[in-house]
């Protein structure tokens, strides 16, 4: 394939192997795809605009117009045509930028909008991979599942290395957090705050399974930085969505990093693949503090035996669930003797937004 030939289909949707392949070899044709993602990342950033309702009649009339060159019947009708197609080529630009490719009819946000629908409609969402503890990712698995009726999370402590879990239970009315550095299972029953759990968890859960999608990313869009981009696997599609923020980490002094955060998309279905964090720091360097790359839907929600297999005789605690009314919504947490257990961990904290 020559360079003349690849770079015209990266702007179509066929030969998306062959242009891969091409570009692997060939330096000035990966410039010129960086420069295309580039433009299509800067236009999906450009507000949107409904075209004048006048503007392909005006194109029309224009075309009718006397020209200063002698036309023939024939040559008329090829520019009115011309100037016709080139108004309709307007017309779509203002009225939505979108994907280029198979998708192209979609806008990243649309897409993204159907990920978030699809895993809020879900029974039950699978999420597993690895978190950052520190320099590097933790050994083992953070597992987490969130159903209709119960979230359970299961996952290792880096420092001990020791099993943590929890699990928060609307049919039995039953929350437990499994420390496995203390070998002891706190468990908290829901009925004395019955009215309001049963009303709110199931709203968090709704939210957990979208993974916060609509209030983090879709309500938040035009002020996000973002890019989208089209790749081939294994015969399909897949949308790789990269969102870009930037913050302060606590510290003294606090550190600047860029949060990039991605997400691996089928677009056969909508369904959410993967999804990946970085920090980047002032020095550049880059690590990766969230990796779940292994996601499933209506994966029921574990018993507690499965969660709790190594934990077969364990000391029980009595705890409590303290609630609090707060400005985003409202606060759940275990306690043992009024004091939170493991303050601020999210296996013994509940924060269920508004609305």
């Amino acid at each position: 394939m020559n360079c003349e030939r690849a770079r015209a289909m990266m702007l179509g949707a066929e030969g998306g192997l062959r242009v891969a392949l091409h570009l692997l070899h060939c330096p000035a044709c990966r410039a010129e795809a960086g420069r295309i993602r580039a433009l299509d990342s800067a236009l999906q950033t450009l507000p949107r605009h409904a075209p004048p309702e006048a503007l392909l009649a005006k194109v029309l009339a224009a075309a009718d117009s006397p020209s200063v060159l002698p036309q023939t019947k024939e040559s008329h009708m090829k520019r009115r045509v011309l100037l016709a197609a080139a108004a309709m080529v307007v017309i779509a630009a203002l009225a939505a930028v979108v994907v280029p490719g198979r998708h192209g009819t979609r806008d990243a946000k649309t897409i993204f909008a159907s990920v978030a629908q699809a895993m809020e409609n879900v029974t039950s969402l699978y999420m597993g991979g690895r978190v950052s503890g520190g320099k590097e990712l933790m050994p083992g698995l953070q597992e987490m599942w969130m159903g209709e009726r119960a979230q359970a999370v299961r996952y290792y402590d880096k420092g001990a290395g020791k099993l943590m879990a929890a699990k928060a239970d609307l049919d039995t009315k039953q929350w437990w957090f499994y420390d496995g550095r203390t070998k002891a299972l706190y468990r908290a029953d829901l009925t004395p705050v019955w009215d309001k759990a049963e009303k709110a968890v199931p709203r968090l859960l709704r939210f957990y399974r979208s993974g916060g999608l609509t209030d983090r990313f879709l309500k938040n869009w035009p002020h996000i930085k973002h890019e989208m981009a089209v790749e081939k696997r294994d015969g399909g599609d897949v949308g790789v969505l990269t969102f870009f923020f930037e913050q302060d980490l606590p510290g003294t002094p606090p550190q600047h990093v860029i949060d990039r955060e991605v997400f691996e998309i089928n677009l056969a279905d909508d369904s959410l693949l993967a999804q990946r964090r970085y920090f980047k720091y002032p020095d550049g360097t880059e690590r990766i503090i969230e990796d779940l790359s292994t996601i499933t839907y209506n994966t029921p929600v574990p018993e507690d035996k499965e969660l709790l297999a190594e934990a077969k005789q364990v000391p029980e605690v009595a705890a409590t669930v303290l609630v609090d009314q707060t400005q985003n919504g409202l606060y759940l947490r275990l306690a043992v003797d009024g004091k939170p257990i493991n303050e601020g961990s999210a296996p013994t904290t509940m924060e269920v937004p508004r609305g």
